[in-house]
């Protein structure tokens, strides 16, 4: 028997950054393979993708044993979110998937919530095998654990060949959160080295977060208001045209699980230099669409976008192989395979 409804669980909807593609693409995959497919919140600030259903969440129903949840699958997508969905014993089989502990509150919540709810997570999905390593140095005792590589809606990137953002040779894009671990820093930083090899070089920065006066004052002290730009928050359309218009994708960042915008970049045909981070050096290794460089080695970094830039186009190829090979629909099918097992499994159990 094939399970039939889905509930998706999350703090708010949309929630931050990554999290909203997952789930966002996720729900529709899922919808338009004949799911009914709902997502629970406790606050919705738009409305889910079309034919999702929604739910508005309590909180105080949820900690009582007196609620009306009948999903053949419950799928959450927040540690905190375990404390009200695994306090009380709940007849429908659980699936968590592990977005990324990145400050001491969320790991803190991680590891609580693997210490109280871990037997009560039929299965744990992550993006990679350096998530995985992140969970085993968090929580000794973990549920069963499936990889599953965060996807990317490979057409809608692909299908984009705009030009009309490119203010540079070479063209480089950064694409987050402005926050303090993304070391975004590092990329301004290293920019009046990278001029003297690219008098032309140009750096676009998408996205918005606490680092925005921080980076703002280095651009300013550094003169660099010409080669670098702080676009802003983007919306999914003009994030696909700034990427189409660019040549390399560049991250610095220090935590990661897997990041979706290096493959939305890789959709785009453009090969990526990133950070030493492991889950870095893992897409990387997978793909061979780009080079890592060393933490704060500014000279490295560039070293390494020349070397990218010099070969993009056999770069660009293996950027968009990988990228094609891991969309949407691929990975939502390796997610339905999860929800299968655990939900027969859980089926032989009650017998």
């Amino acid at each position: 028997m094939r399970p039939k409804s889905i509930l998706i669980v999350i703090d708010k909807f949309p929630t931050t950054f990554g999290h909203s593609t997952y789930v966002k693409e996720v729900a529709s995959k899922l919808q338009k393979m004949g799911f009914k497919v709902t997502i629970g919140a406790f606050a919705f600030t738009e409305e889910p993708p079309k034919n999702v259903e929604k739910i508005f969440l309590n909180k105080s129903i949820l900690f009582t044993k007196k609620n009306d949840l009948k999903f053949d699958i419950i799928h959450l997508h927040q540690s905190k979110m375990t404390y009200f969905f695994l306090f009380n014993k709940r007849n429908t089989p659980v699936i968590f998937h592990y977005h990324g502990a990145s400050n001491f509150i969320q790991r803190l919540n991680f590891k609580i919530s693997m210490y109280l709810f871990y037997k009560k997570i039929s299965k744990m999905t992550v993006p990679s095998f350096a998530a995985l390593n992140q969970i085993k140095k968090m929580c000794k005792k973990i549920p069963p654990v499936k990889i599953i590589l965060t996807g990317v809606d490979y057409n809608f990137y692909n299908d984009n060949k705009s030009k009309q953002f490119n203010n540079g040779t070479p063209q480089l894009i950064f694409v987050g959160g402005l926050r303090g671990y993304k070391k975004i820093d590092e990329l301004v930083n290293a920019m009046p080295k990278l001029l003297l090899k690219y008098p032309k070089a140009n750096l676009q920065i998408i996205g918005e977060g606490p680092e925005s006066l921080k980076l703002s004052k280095i651009i300013n002290e550094k003169k660099l208001d010409e080669s670098v730009k702080l676009i802003g928050k983007q919306d999914k359309q003009q994030i696909s045209l700034r990427l189409s218009s660019a040549d390399i994708y560049v991250s610095a960042s220090r935590f990661e699980t897997f990041s979706a915008s290096p493959l939305e970049a890789m959709a785009s045909g453009l090969p990526v230099v990133l950070s030493e981070h492991p889950a870095h050096r893992e897409l990387i290794e997978r793909s061979n669409a780009g080079k890592i460089f060393s933490y704060g080695n500014a000279s490295e970094l560039c070293m390494k976008i020349e070397e990218v830039f010099e070969n993009k186009e056999d770069f660009s190829i293996k950027a968009k192989n990988f990228a094609m090979n891991n969309d949407w629909d691929y990975v939502t099918k390796q997610i339905v395979e999860v929800y299968q097992e655990v939900f027969d499994d859980y089926n032989v159990r009650c017998d």
